[in-house]
């Protein structure tokens, strides 16, 4: 084997190192995109679910606080003003 071939060798294989590099990077970023939607996607659910429940919690809070306030109303409207 002479060094020219030798050196054709040696440019063969770095020109293909350097091909791999840039199919790895390449296909590292769709890897990262493809992780990034999906984090987006189970954040926006999270969200949802969190709202859904606040939403629940509010609107039980707010019915308990009119069973707790009409007793007290229908007893103001009835006792004479004197009771009061």
């Amino acid at each position: 084997m002479t060094d020219e071939d030798r050196k054709a060798i040696i440019e063969i294989v770095a020109a293909a190192e350097q091909r791999n590099k840039a199919a790895m990077a390449a296909s590292e970023g769709r890897i990262v995109q493809s992780v990034a939607a999906a984090v987006q996607a189970e954040i926006k659910a999270s969200e949802a679910r969190t709202n859904a429940r606040i939403e629940e919690t509010e609107t039980k809070l707010l019915t308990e606080f009119h069973r707790w306030a009409s007793p007290n109303e229908a007893l103001g409207h009835t006792a004479p003003p004197s009771a009061r």
